[in-house]
């Protein structure tokens, strides 16, 4: 009977050894699948990162429109795709005091690589992004933009593009891509109504 009892104490604490390696097991394997599935989501925050205010603020007179300045001090970075950023900041104009939001990216050596006027289309040589919409709650920092890249092809170029529906507490996505201009006003609007955006 004693050696019984010695038995099942045995037993009874190998189990209890690969049941705790077990657990173990699992919560690094969530882990890193959680690390997986994080990889390429785009988020949003609002910065303070020295860099991004001193260069707009520095590129501010050769960049951003003559009348205009730029509020940096609620910046929100967007993160897309590997280390991937833009910067949506907003705008005051100094003649009609109206306040907008622009788009900003940044090369691999943190300089200002272009600055994107809203509403309208830029030429890149890049042939990247040319073209940003962007509805801005002042509010809150909230808004929608509709990013837009150029493709140029054998006989005609198209557009494709990406809605962010951002929020100064992160970002509601709908990785939406786009076919062609006509999708604009509909987008926008839909991505405002969803973000009760003003």
């Amino acid at each position: 009977m004693k050696g019984l009892n010695l038995l099942m104490k045995h037993y009874v604490k190998r189990i209890k050894i690969l049941l705790v390696f077990s657990l173990l097991f699992s919560l690094l394997y969530a882990t890193y699948v959680f690390s997986q599935s994080s990889q390429g989501l785009i988020s949003a925050k609002l910065v303070k990162e020295k860099f991004v205010l001193d260069e707009l603020v520095n590129s501010s007179t050769k960049i951003a429109p003559t009348d205009s300045d730029i509020e940096s001090n609620q910046v929100v970075e967007v993160r897309y795709g590997e280390n991937k950023s833009i910067y949506v900041v907003p705008i005051r104009s100094n003649a009609t005091e109206k306040r907008g939001c622009a788009v900003y990216s940044f090369d691999k050596n943190k300089k200002l690589k272009q600055k994107l006027m809203l509403s309208e289309i830029e030429e890149t040589e890049s042939c990247e992004i040319i073209k940003a919409v962007f509805a801005c709650n002042r509010q809150d920092m909230s808004g929608v933009a509709v990013l837009y890249g150029k493709r140029l092809g054998a006989d005609n170029y198209w557009f494709e593009g990406t809605y962010l529906i951002v929020s100064n507490t992160g970002l509601l996505v709908e990785d939406k891509m786009l076919s062609n201009q006509l999708d604009d006003v509909d987008t926008v609007a839909k991505a405002k109504k969803k973000l009760k955006c003003r």
